[in-house]
C-alpha cells in the first residue's frame, strides 16, 4: 500500500533527503549515468545486440573486431539480373583498370621518340633531305601514338560507362529491396520490441545504415576491382620494362599505401565520433524544439542553449582532431610521394647512364609501378565501402531476420464471419519488456460478456490500459490466456482481430495529414465516401468545429495534431474509431479532454455506438461509467471487486471509496439539481437553447448522431466485402471522396521546405559577414590562407620539375647529365616538404576556423529559435523536423561558404597564375591550343572526383519524403498497429521510395557516362597535345622539353582545379545556407530579447487583468479567438475559466505568459503591462501545468527540478517535497532507480496520470506567485485527484490561480468563474451566484454535467 512504502522508508532510517544537493551540472551527470545503466540493463535483458554492434556492453568499450556479415550474405537480395550486372561490371572494371598503365606505356614510347628526334640535327648535319624524312617518320609515329591515345579514350569511355552503370544500377536495386524489407520488418514487430528500441535509432538505420549498405553493394566495388586491376597491370608492366627501377619504386610504394590506409582509418574513426557528437546535439535540439512551449514557460532557454553548446563543443574538438589527422596524413602522403619521385628519377638516371634503361622505359616503369602503388591505396579505400556495408548490414539484417512474436502480417489464424465478442482473462500475468522488474498484472481473472459494457477503474498504474492493450494483442501475457469467444486470441488471425476493434486512447495521436484523411485511417477499406467521414465526425461532435475551419475537412492537423486543441484532437480520434463500425469498442478516457457540452453529446453517441457491442471503458471520471453493465475495480494487478454500480456501492469496497472521493458539491440550489434528472435527449435541447453555440446547428448534430447510429447497422453487412480492397483503390475513387461542399476550392499549403529552398537557392553567401563571424579564428584563417597560396603553386612547380627532368634526358654528356639529374632529383623532396607543410597548414587551420564557425552559428541559430515568439513555431514551415534539419544542415553547409571557399579561391588563383606564366614562357602556340581544352579538362576532373565521391548526399535529400513517412509511422506505431495501418503506411512508404528508385535507375546511366567521359577526355587531350607538340617539334624547332613543360603545367593544373571544383557543389550550397541563416538571425526578435532592458520589479502582487482584449493567432488571422475579452483576478484569488473547446481559455493563459501579443486591449500582471516588463521576470512569477504535459528524456528528479531553473541549487529534499505534494513520491520510490528513473522520450515510460503528477510537482517546486492550471488533474484517477486537488488548494493559498477546467466539480470553490463563449465573457461570478441564474450558461453546463452523471 502507498502509505506502507513511505512508512517503511522512514523506518529504515534512510538518509535525510535534504542532505542531497545538486547543481544543474551534477543533475545532468547523475542523469547520464542512470541512462547508461538503464540502457545497458534493458538492452541486455531483451537480448538486443545493437549496443554490442556499437562496441558497448555494460557501458564499457569492447575491443573485439566489429562484427560483419559474410560477403555472400550482404548480396542476399541480388536477383539474376543483378548477378549478370555484377559480372559485366567486374569485366568492365578489369579492362578499365588496365587502361591507365597502358597509357603510361604509350607515354614512355612518346618520350623515346621525342628524345630521338632531339638528336636528329646532330645526326644528319647538313643532310636536309635525310632530316626531312626523319621528321616525317617522327610525325607519322607520333600520329600513330595519337590514334592509340584516341583508341584508349574510346575504350575507357565504353568500359567506364558499363562499369559504373552496372554496379550502380545493381546496388540501388538491392538496397531498394533492403529498405523495403527493413521497414516492413520494423512496422510488423511486436510492441514489446519497440519498448526496448529507440525510435530515433531505427530512423537513423533507415537512412544512415542504408547509405552504408549501398556503399557495400554499389559502384565502390567496381572501383575496388578497377584499382586492383590497375595495381596488378602496373606493377607487372613496371617489372617487365625495368625490373631494377621497379624494385626501388615498389619499395617506397608501401609507405604511400600504408599512409593512405591509416589516414582513411583514422579519418573514419574521427568522422564517426564527430557524427555521434553532432547526433547527441541534434537529439537535444529535437527534444527542446518539440517541447518549446514548456521550455519557454519555465525559462529554460539559456539552460537548453548551454546544454546544446556543451554537445557542440565535443563535436568541435573532434572536428579539429579530424582536421589534424587529415592535414598530417595528406602532408605525409605529399612528402613521401615527391620524395619517391626524386629517388626514382635519381636511380633511373643512374641506370640510363649505365645503359640499362632508356628514358622512355624509365618513365614507363616509374609511373607504372607508382600507379600500381597508388592503385593499391585506392583499392584499400574502396574496400572500406565493402567493409562499412557489411558492418551496417549486421544490425539491419538482424532486424529483418527477426520474426515478430506478434505478427499482424501473418495469414494464419481464424477469421470469423460472425462472433459474439465474449472476452475473458484467465490467470493472466504480465510485465512490460522494458520494465521486467515491475509486475503489472499478477493473476487477473476477468470475463467481459458479449455485447456488454464493462468499465475498468483503479489507481494510475494498476493495469487498466494494459488490459486494453492485451485485448488488442499488442502484447502476449507472461502466463495465462486472453480469450475471445472461449478461444485463445492467439488462435485468431491478428489483422482480422484488430479490424474488429475500435480504440480511442487517452492521448490520441493524429498523423500529419488532413482531418478527413485522419478519420479515414479508421476504416481499412479501398474507398470511403465524404458522407461516411462527415457522419462519423458528426457523431463525435467534431463536424461543427471542422466546418468552421478555413479548409474544413481538408485542414492539415500538423505534426502529431499540433494545430488542433486537445478536445478537437480527441473528437477526431473518436470519429476515427467510430467510422470503422467495430464489434469491440475500447475507450481509454475517450472523453477526458472534452468540454461539458461536447462530452454530453459525444457520450450519447458513444452510448448508442456501443449498443450490441462488447465495450471496455477505462475512466477516472466515474460518472461516465455508472451505467456500465459491469464495473471492475483493479488493484495490484488483480480484480479486487466486480459488479454493477449499485452492487459495488452497497459493498462499500474500493469502488465505493473512489466514488465518494469524487463527490459533486451541490450546496447551491440542490433541489433544482435533484429535479434535473432528465432524459439526455431533452437535456441536450435545453443546453443548446442557451447562448452557447448555435441552436439550429447543434440540434441538427444531435439528429446526425442518431443517423450515424442507424448507419452502423447498414455498414455491418458491407464491411466484410469491402475490407479486402487495397489502399491504392482510394486514389481511383475521386467521386466518392470529394471534398465537402464549400471546400472544393480550398487547397493545402505548399510544402514549406520547397518554398524555403526556392527562396534562397540562388542566394550568395555574404563573404564579408562570414569572415566577420570567423573573426575569433582570424589567426587560423591567416595561416591557412598563406598555406593555400603556396599550396596552389605546388602543381605548376611539379610540372616544371617534371618537364625539366625529362628535358635533361637528351643531354649526351654523361657527366653533365648526371650532375643535372642529381640536382633536379633532389628538388623533388624539397618540393614535397614545402607542399606537405603548406597542405597541413591549409587543411588543419581551415578546419579549426570552420569548426569554430559551425559551433558559433549552430549555437546562434538554436538560441535564435528559442528566443522567437510562439507565432514562429505555429508556422507550418517551422515544424520540429524542419528546424532540426536547418539547424544541422545550414550551419554545416555555411562552413563551406567561408574559409574553405576562400582557401580554394586562393589556391586556384596561384595555380592558374603560375601555370600560365610557365606555359606562355615555354611556348605560346601550344599553350593557346591546350588552353582551349582547359575547360574540358576541368570538367573531366570534376566528373572524375564527383563519381569517386559517390552520390550519398543527393540520395539523402531525395529520400526525405520517404523518411518523413517512416519517422511518422515509427513514432506513432501504437496508433498504426491499433488501426491496422501497417499495410497502408508501408504502401505509402514504398510509393515515395519507388519514385526515388525510378530516378536513381535513370541516373545510373548518367553516372556511367560521367565516369567514361571523365577518363576518356584526359586521354583525348593527350592525343591532341602530343600530336600538335610533335608538329611544333618537327616544323618549328620547339624543344620537346618545352612541349612537356606546357603540357604538364596546364594539364596537371587543370586536373587539379577540376578535382577541387568537384567539392564546389557543397560550397555552392553554402551560399544559400548562409543566406537562410542570416535571414533568420536578422528577422524579428522575440520578446526574450526585446524586453531584456525592461523593468524587473522587486515585488509581484499576482494580480491579473485582461482589458478589452482582441486576439487572432498569426497563423490563422481569419479566425477571431478573443473578442473584447475582459477579466481580472485580485491577489490571492482563484479564477476559473470554463466554456466549450476553442472558446479562448487556453489562449488567455498564453497571453498571460506573453506567448503572443494582443491585437488590441491590454494584459496586466501584478499591475504591470506585460509588454513593459522583462518577459523572463514575467514568466518566473508563474507556474503552469498543461493539459498534455511535456516531460524531457531525463530522470524524474531532473524533470521536477526543471521548474526551479532560476535557482542556483535545487536540493533533493525540495524535489521530494514537491513530489509528495503532487502525490507522486510513493510511486517514484517504488521504482528500482527511484528519482533517477529515466522517463523516456516525452515521458513515454510513465502513464498519463504519472506524467501529469510529475508536471504538477514541476510547477509546485517553482513556488510561483501565479499558478496556471490547464486541466491539471484531468488525467488523474479518483484517489490521486482528491489528494492532488487538496495539494493544489493548499498551493493556491496566498497565490493567484487561474484554472481551466471542463470538469466543473474541480472549480466550485473558485473566487470567480468566467464562462467564455466565442472569445468573450458570457457571465462571471462565484459558483453560488452563477447557479442562481437558471437560464445562464454556467447553470446549464452544470446541469448537463450532473444529469449526465446521474443518468450514467
Amino acid at each position: 500500500m502507498p502509505g506502507t512504502l513511505e512508512e517503511s522508508e522512514a523506518a529504515d532510517g534512510g538518509v535525510e533527503p535534504a542532505t542531497r544537493t545538486f547543481t544543474p551540472i551534477q543533475r545532468q551527470s547523475s542523469y547520464s549515468k542512470a541512462v547508461e545503466d538503464a540502457s545497458a540493463k534493458n538492452s541486455k535483458s531483451v537480448g538486443d545486440d545493437d549496443l554490442e554492434e556499437e562496441g558497448l556492453v555494460d557501458g564499457k568499450k569492447k575491443k573485439e573486431k566489429p562484427e560483419m556479415v559474410p560477403i555472400e550474405e550482404l548480396f542476399r537480395y541480388a536477383t539474376g539480373l543483378d548477378h549478370f550486372l555484377i559480372f559485366v561490371g567486374i569485366v568492365a572494371a578489369l579492362i578499365h583498370g588496365g587502361a591507365l598503365p597502358g597509357v603510361i606505356f604509350v607515354l614512355g614510347e612518346v618520350l623515346d621518340e621525342f628524345i630521338k628526334q632531339s638528336n636528329y640535327s646532330a645526326m644528319y648535319g647538313n643532310d636536309t633531305e635525310g632530316l626531312a624524312k626523319a621528321n616525317a617518320d617522327f610525325e607519322s609515329q607520333i600520329s600513330i601514338f595519337a590514334w592509340v591515345f584516341g583508341g584508349l579514350a574510346m575504350l575507357t569511355f565504353i568500359v567506364g560507362y558499363i562499369q559504373t552503370a552496372a554496379w550502380y544500377y545493381s546496388g540501388i536495386r538491392q538496397v531498394h529491396a533492403v529498405r523495403r524489407s527493413f521497414f516492413r520488418s520494423i512496422i510488423y514487430q511486436e510492441m514489446g520490441w519497440f519498448d526496448t528500441h529507440n525510435t530515433g535509432e531505427l530512423v537513423s538505420r533507415l537512412s544512415g545504415d542504408m547509405i552504408k549498405i549501398q556503399q557495400g553493394l554499389g559502384e565502390k566495388n567496381g572501383l575496388l576491382v578497377q584499382w586492383l586491376s590497375s595495381a596488378i597491370v602496373g606493377i607487372v608492366m613496371g617489372f617487365v620494362q625495368g625490373p631494377l627501377l621497379a624494385l626501388v619504386v615498389l619499395a617506397c610504394t608501401p609507405l604511400l599505401a600504408i599512409a593512405a590506409a591509416m589516414m582513411s582509418k583514422l579519418l573514419g574513426s574521427y568522422q564517426n565520433k564527430e557524427q555521434g557528437a553532432y547526433a547527441k546535439a541534434g537529439s537535444v535540439a529535437e527534444e527542446v524544439l518539440s517541447s518549446v512551449r514548456t521550455v519557454v514557460a519555465f525559462g529554460g532557454e539559456d539552460k537548453e542553449v548551454d546544454r546544446y553548446t556543451k554537445e557542440l563543443e565535443s563535436a568541435r574538438k573532434l572536428g579539429n582532431r579530424k582536421g589534424a589527422v587529415v592535414g598530417f596524413g595528406t602532408a605525409f602522403v605529399f612528402v613521401v610521394m615527391f620524395s619517391t619521385y626524386g629517388l626514382a628519377f635519381w636511380w633511373g638516371s643512374q641506370l640510363i647512364i649505365k645503359d640499362k634503361l632508356t628514358p622512355g622505359d624509365m618513365l614507363t616503369t616509374f609511373f607504372a609501378v607508382l600507379i600500381g602503388g597508388f592503385a593499391l591505396g585506392h583499392a584499400a579505400q574502396n574496400s572500406e565501402g565493402l567493409s562499412t556495408g557489411r558492418g551496417a548490414a549486421v544490425s539491419v539484417y538482424r532486424i529483418i531476420n527477426k520474426a515478430s512474436l506478434i505478427d499482424a502480417s501473418a495469414t494464419r489464424g481464424k477469421r470469423l464471419d460472425k462472433f459474439s465478442g465474449d472476452i475473458s482473462f484467465e490467470n493472466v500475468g504480465f510485465t512490460y519488456p522494458s520494465r521486467p522488474d515491475t509486475k503489472i498484472l499478477t493473476k487477473l481473472d476477468l470475463r467481459i460478456p458479449s455485447g456488454k459494457t464493462v468499465a475498468i477503474v483503479g489507481a494510475s498504474g494498476c493495469g487498466k490500459s494494459t488490459i486494453v492493450q492485451l485485448i488488442q494483442r499488442m502484447y502476449d501475457p507472461d502466463h495465462g490466456t486472453v480469450q475471445l469467444d472461449g478461444e485463445d486470441i492467439r488462435e485468431y488471425n491478428l489483422a482480422w482481430l484488430r479490424s474488429q476493434i475500435g480504440v480511442v486512447s487517452q492521448e490520441p495521436l493524429l498523423f500529419a495529414a488532413t482531418i478527413k484523411e485522419n478519420i479515414m485511417y479508421g476504416l481499412d477499406r479501398g474507398y470511403i465516401t465524404q458522407d461516411e467521414v462527415e457522419v462519423a465526425a458528426t457523431a463525435a461532435n467534431a463536424h461543427s468545429f471542422i466546418m468552421d475551419l478555413p479548409h474544413g475537412y481538408d485542414t492539415l492537423v500538423g505534426e502529431r495534431g499540433s494545430q488542433l486543441s486537445g478536445g478537437q484532437k480527441q473528437r477526431v480520434a473518436i470519429a476515427r474509431a467510430l467510422i470503422r463500425n467495430p464489434r469491440i469498442l475500447l475507450l481509454d478516457e475517450a472523453t477526458s479532454a472534452l468540454d461539458t457540452e461536447s462530452e454530453g453529446i459525444v457520450q450519447e453517441a458513444l452510448d448508442k455506438a456501443r449498443l450490441g457491442r462488447t465495450t471496455v471503458v477505462i475512466a477516472h471520471r466515474l460518472s461516465t461509467v455508472r451505467n456500465a453493465d459491469l464495473i471492475v475495480a483493479i488493484d495490484n494487478g488483480e480484480v479486487n471487486e466486480i459488479g454493477t454500480h449499485d452492487e459495488l456501492m452497497t459493498a462499500k469496497g474500493i469502488y465505493y471509496t473512489l466514488v465518494t472521493m469524487q463527490t459533486f458539491l451541490t450546496e447551491a440550489r440542490p433541489e433544482t439539481l435533484e429535479d434535473s434528472e432528465l432524459a439526455l435527449g431533452s437535456l441536450a435541447g435545453e443546453v443548446l437553447s442557451t447562448n452557447i453555440g448555435s441552436p439550429v446547428r447543434q440540434i441538427s448534430l444531435k439528429d446526425e448522431a442518431a443517423r450515424f447510429t442507424r448507419q452502423f447497422s447498414k455498414q455491418t453487412s458491407t464491411a466484410g466485402s469491402a475490407a479486402g480492397q487495397s489502399a491504392a483503390d482510394l486514389k481511383r475513387q475521386p467521386s466518392t471522396t470529394a471534398p465537402a461542399k464549400g471546400t472544393d476550392d480550398k487547397k493545402k499549403p505548399a510544402e514549406p521546405e520547397e518554398e524555403e529552398d526556392d527562396e534562397f537557392k540562388d542566394a550568395k553567401g555574404p563573404t564579408l559577414r562570414l569572415l566577420r563571424d570567423s573573426a575569433p579564428e582570424w589567426w587560423a584563417l591567416l595561416i591557412a590562407g598563406l598555406g593555400a597560396l603556396v599550396q596552389g603553386a605546388t602543381m605548376p612547380a611539379f610540372a616544371l620539375l617534371f618537364s625539366r627532368m625529362l628535358e635533361i634526358f637528351s643531354i649526351q654528356d654523361k657527366a653533365e647529365f648526371e650532375k643535372e639529374a642529381n640536382f633536379w632529383s633532389g628538388m623533388f623532396p624539397v618540393l614535397g616538404l614545402v607542399s606537405g607543410l603548406t597542405m597541413f597548414l591549409n587543411v588543419f587551420f581551415f578546419t579549426v576556423a570552420g569548426e569554430g564557425l559551425t559551433k558559433r552559428m549552430r549555437r546562434k541559430v538554436f538560441r535564435c529559435f528559442l528566443h522567437k515568439n510562439m507565432d514562429f513555431f505555429d508556422d507550418p514551415k517551422n515544424s520540429t523536423g524542419s528546424l532540426s534539419v536547418r539547424l544541422s544542415r545550414d550551419a554545416a553547409l555555411m562552413q563551406q561558404a567561408g574559409g574553405k571557399t576562400m582557401g580554394q579561391a586562393l589556391a586556384a588563383l596561384t595555380t592558374l597564375v603560375a601555370a600560365l606564366v610557365i606555359s606562355f614562357t615555354a611556348n605560346v602556340y601550344l599553350t593557346l591550343v591546350i588552353m582551349g581544352l582547359v575547360p574540358v579538362i576541368a570538367v573531366a576532373g570534376y566528373l572524375q572526383m564527383k563519381t569517386l565521391a559517390g552520390h550519398e548526399h543527393s540520395n539523402k535529400d531525395r529520400l526525405q519524403d520517404a523518411g518523413k513517412i517512416a519517422v511518422e509511422t515509427i513514432e506513432n506505431i501504437r496508433t498504426v498497429v491499433a488501426f491496422g495501418l501497417e499495410k497502408r503506411r508501408f504502401e505509402a512508404y514504398m510509393v515515395s521510395l519507388d519514385s526515388v528508385h525510378t530516378k536513381e535507375k535513370r541516373e545510373a546511366h548518367t553516372y556511367g557516362l560521367m565516369t567514361g567521359f571523365g577518363v576518356a577526355t584526359i586521354f583525348t587531350i593527350y592525343a591532341v597535345s602530343f600530336r600538335f607538340g610533335g608538329y611544333l617539334i618537327a616544323h618549328q624547332g620547339v624543344a620537346y622539353g618545352d612541349v612537356f613543360k606546357v603540357f604538364s603545367a596546364l594539364v596537371f593544373s587543370a586536373m587539379s582545379l577540376g578535382q577541387g571544383t568537384a567539392f564546389a557543389g557543397e560550397a555552392g550550397k553554402g551560399g544559400p545556407a548562409a543566406a537562410r541563416i542570416y535571414s533568420l538571425l536578422d528577422g524579428a526578435s522575440g520578446f526574450y530579447e526585446t524586453t531584456e532592458d525592461l523593468e524587473k520589479p522587486d515585488h509581484a502582487s499576482g494580480t491579473i487583468e485582461l482589458e478589452d482584449v482582441d486576439f487572432t493567432y498569426p497563423s490563422r488571422p481569419e479566425k477571431q479567438v478573443l473578442n473584447k475579452l475582459s477579466l481580472s483576478a485580485k491577489e490571492g484569488e482563484t479564477v476559473a475559466l470554463v466554456g466549450t473547446s476553442g472558446c479562448g481559455k487556453s489562449t488567455s493563459v498564453s497571453l498571460l505568459e506573453r506567448f503572443y501579443d494582443v491585437q488590441s486591449g491590454i494584459v496586466k500582471v501584478s499591475g504591470y503591462d506585460v509588454t513593459r516588463v522583462n518577459v523572463r521576470w514575467l514568466r518566473q512569477q508563474m507556474g503552469i501545468v498543461q493539459q498534455e504535459p511535456v516531460l524531457f528524456d531525463s530522470s524524474i528528479a531532473d524533470n521536477i527540478a526543471y521548474g526551479a531553473l532560476f535557482k542556483d541549487i535545487v536540493t533533493q529534499g525540495e524535489i521530494e517535497e514537491a513530489a509528495r505534494k503532487a502525490n507522486i513520491h510513493t510511486f517514484i520510490v517504488s521504482l528500482p532507480q527511484g528519482y533517477e528513473t529515466n522517463v523516456g522520450p516525452k515521458g513515454t515510460q510513465l502513464s498519463g496520470g504519472q506524467k501529469q503528477r510529475v508536471a504538477i510537482a514541476r510547477a509546485l517546486i517553482r513556488n510561483p506567485r501565479i499558478l496556471l492550471l490547464d486541466e491539471a488533474t484531468s488525467a488523474l484517477d479518483t484517489e490521486s485527484e482528491k489528494v492532488v486537488q487538496t495539494a493544489l488548494d493548499e498551493a493556491r493559498i496566498g497565490r493567484t490561480c487561474v484554472t481551466i477546467a471542463h470538469r466543473l466539480s474541480t472549480i466550485q470553490n473558485a473566487d470567480c468563474i468566467y464562462v467564455l463563449g466565442n472569445g468573450e465573457v458570457l457571465e462571471s461570478g462565484s459558483h453560488a451566484q452563477l447557479m442562481e441564474k437558471e437560464d445562464g450558461a454556467y447553470y446549464n453546463l452544470n446541469k448537463a454535467q450532473i444529469t449526465t452523471r446521474k443518468i450514467n
